[in-house]
């Protein structure tokens, strides 16, 4: 990646940090200006659509990341999620994009994604990532996503609750500098934003 565009990425990540989801965005759309080629890799700016409501925007992202990356099983569960809060969960099964299996998911994405078409459960996720066996690192990083992607499920099901209970359980599960846990953060902030009347 050029320097200039690096820095613009870095850049919206620290917006997106701090709450400053449109920021973000526009920079996330800079880089892009920067150096085209970067466009259907741009997850971040796929994330952070999705985080300003821009559903239809964000699942666009994410289907373009997804054809040059058709093993992505996150990128799955993104696109599946923002054409569900789109257009809900039942048209986001019928588009729902499948990895092509030529590599096996992270533990417990096999199990996240069977949740998202509806043949799994909650607790199938989370009992997946709590496997013995691994490193108290990777059972960390399983159970994070484990709860996060549980939180965007009841989410983009309109159970809001549910989803800030789950995410933070995500919270709880790491200290990990990693961008979702910005989301997770981040997604619960705006929420306690009190809203105009």
């Amino acid at each position: 990646m050029p320097r200039s565009a690096a820095v613009q990425l870095r850049r919206g990540q620290i917006n997106f940090r701090m709450g400053r989801v449109a920021e973000a965005i526009a920079d996330f759309d800079a880089v892009i200006g920067l150096d085209a080629k970067f466009a259907p890799r741009l997850w971040q700016r796929g994330v952070a659509l999705h985080m300003a409501g821009r559903f239809e925007e964000a699942a666009r992202q994410f289907a373009a990341q997804f054809a040059v990356e058709p093993d992505n099983a996150e990128i799955a569960a993104w696109h599946f999620l923002s054409v569900a809060r789109a257009r809900g969960v039942a048209a986001a099964r019928t588009e729902m994009l499948r990895p092509s299996g030529k590599s096996a998911p992270r533990v417990p994405l096999t199990e996240i994604l069977a949740l998202l078409a509806g043949t799994g459960t909650v607790e199938q996720v989370l009992t997946a990532a709590r496997t013995d066996g691994t490193a108290p690192a990777e059972r960390d990083e399983r159970l994070f996503l484990a709860h996060f992607y549980s939180g965007l499920f009841f989410e983009a099901r309109g159970e809001p609750e549910k989803s800030d209970e789950q995410m933070r359980s995500a919270l709880a599960e790491t200290k990990a500098g990693r961008f979702l846990r910005d989301v997770a953060s981040v997604k619960l902030k705006l929420r306690d934003v009190p809203k105009a009347k």
